[in-house]
């Protein structure tokens, strides 16, 4: 066992760490977003933490790690992406009404328009904020996530690299959210 995808998850817990503390002490985020989607960082590194065990050979967390899982993506990253979205938007009705039809249409089409909230939310907050390196960064990391699935090598490194590239996502908002502050407290 080479343990790529412990190290994989350990790193997305180091990552969101990091963005909860950036997103806590953010001043341009609503109050109520950053107490939900702080919740949801905690239930991903839950999620996380119990991956890591997974893949050091735990089995017994299985059935854990994987209900946790599917709530992780379709509950806590829903929020969390249509929250990120709703800080740059300027209240700005139509957009925020968009990404709420297609979180209800999410539910409809199952995984497909879960990856279509997260990509149209992330591209709202890519398109929209003033910080455009990082914040187009984690888009491509994100993006990039499914690719993993497809790669000829163990399952072990795909989990490893699916995680990586997921904890990348994560810190490269953080760094946007945390230029942000600096240019707004400037």
């Amino acid at each position: 066992m080479t343990y790529y995808g412990t190290f994989g998850e350990l790193i997305l817990v180091c990552s969101l760490i990091y963005i909860s503390y950036i997103w806590h002490k953010s001043v341009t985020i609503p109050p109520l977003f950053k107490h939900i989607t702080l919740v949801c960082f905690a239930l991903i590194a839950i999620t996380a933490l119990l991956g890591s065990a997974r893949f050091a050979g735990v089995n017994s967390v299985i059935p854990t790690h994987d209900t946790l899982s599917w709530i992780s993506k379709h509950i806590a990253m829903l929020l969390y992406a249509a929250g990120l979205a709703y800080t740059v938007i300027n209240y700005k009705a139509k957009i925020v009404l968009a990404v709420i039809v297609l979180v209800a249409m999410s539910q409809l089409l199952g995984t497909l328009g879960v990856d279509l909230v997260l990509f149209v939310s992330l591209l709202f907050y890519a398109f929209f904020t003033q910080v455009k390196p990082p914040s187009i960064f984690a888009l491509i990391a994100l993006l990039l996530v499914p690719t993993t699935a497809i790669l000829p090598v163990s399952y072990d490194f795909k989990m490893g690299l699916f995680h990586l590239l997921l904890a990348l996502h994560f810190f490269f908002i953080a760094l946007s959210i945390k230029i942000q502050k600096n240019q707004h407290l400037d």
